[in-house]
């Protein structure tokens, strides 16, 4: 699943833990990829690192732990291919805010419950914010950035 171009593999962002065996298992496993996540719970972030330490998938996985503000403040990939928005729905506009410069035109943006954020949900949707975006059920928002 390498659409990038960008050399290594495709670059996926997630917040929250909720779904992280299957995206590696979408992709990240065979292509050389990589994913960074961040989990503000010390506890959930020790279960994936066993979860993902017992499938022999630790190395393609950095946890960092801590606010989503500042532990993605630094040492991301200059480009983002997948965004996925699944910890503290307060916090989606400002997450997005704090990466949108890496991800790359036609890198794709879930996120789970985005109408418990309707800064997010405005900045996706608004016609000049650069962004296409699709309500789909289940609350869940998927936006693609634009060139």
């Amino acid at each position: 699943m390498n659409n990038s171009g960008a050399a290594g593999g495709s670059k996926w962002l997630l917040t929250g833990l909720g779904v992280l065996i299957a995206l590696i298992g979408l992709g990240l496993a065979g292509g050389g990829g990589q994913l960074i996540t961040t989990e503000f719970e010390p506890s959930k972030a020790q279960r994936a690192r066993d979860n993902l330490a017992a499938g022999g998938l630790l190395d393609l996985v950095e946890i960092r732990e801590g606010d989503a503000l500042e532990t993605l403040r630094s040492k991301l990939p200059e480009q983002i291919d997948l965004l996925l928005l699944d910890g503290a729905k307060g916090l989606y506009a400002d997450v997005l805010a704090l990466v949108e410069d890496r991800l790359r035109p036609g890198a794709l943006i879930v996120a789970d419950n985005a109408d418990y954020c309707a800064e997010y949900v405005a900045k996706v949707r608004d016609p000049e914010g650069g962004y296409l975006s699709l309500p789909l059920p289940g609350d869940v928002e998927l936006s693609m950035k634009r060139a």
